[in-house]
């Protein structure tokens, strides 16, 4: 069964930038800057947006039952040793460090979403 914040297992979910700014922003423990908001949940699946403040990290330990799939949505970041701007994608096969470091002078905002694999 899906779960959703807003909505039904059932219905469309649909999240305007009105109902994004109001979804509570959760910081991440031990990434100062970095706060994340998640946007749906399964048994298997997590979508979340990201907001980096400038030069804020995170560390993108390699998840072994885990693919990742990364678009940065706005700024720049450098996501494992690629510098990468607002339109860019980049997908994370399991196994695979993807640490994350905001530029310094502009931050970003990425769309990050978790499958677990197995």
């Amino acid at each position: 069964m899906t779960t959703t914040l807003t909505g039904t297992p059932a219905a469309l979910l649909r999240l305007d930038p009105n109902d994004l700014a109001k979804l509570d922003g959760q910081a991440i423990v031990g990434c100062p800057g970095v706060t994340a908001k998640q946007l749906w949940r399964s048994d298997t699946m997590v979508d979340t947006l990201l907001s980096y403040q400038p030069g804020a990290t995170t560390p993108g330990h390699p998840h072994p039952r885990a693919t990742h799939h990364i678009w940065i949505v706005d700024g720049q970041a450098d996501v494992g040793g690629q510098t990468l701007s607002g339109g860019s994608y980049v997908h994370v096969p399991p196994g695979v460090a993807h640490p994350i470091t905001a530029d310094s002078a502009t931050g970003c905002v990425l769309l990050h979403l978790h499958r677990r694999t197995a």
